[in-house]
């Protein structure tokens, strides 16, 4: 799981904190790109050799106490 707070990205693999990522301040909703999964719609042909699953997308950050959850509710 992925989640965005406006400073910093975080990767969550099975619940555990992997790696973040400070990236310039901006609203999500500014950028004029369209919005992909798997995809980079910049670079034509450049997408995900796998499987997506069980995506969601919230209009707010997610709390590492919310991350945790999701994973036990196994969604």
């Amino acid at each position: 799981m992925a989640t965005f707070d406006g400073f910093a990205m975080y990767l969550y693999v099975n619940a555990t904190l992997q790696a973040t990522n400070d990236v310039p301040t901006r609203e999500m909703g500014l950028v004029s790109m369209p919005f992909n999964i798997g995809a980079d719609s910049r670079f034509n042909g450049l997408h995900l050799d796998a499987s997506v699953d069980e995506v969601a997308v919230y209009d707010h950050v997610l709390l590492a106490s919310r991350v945790l959850a999701h994973y036990q509710a196994g969604t």
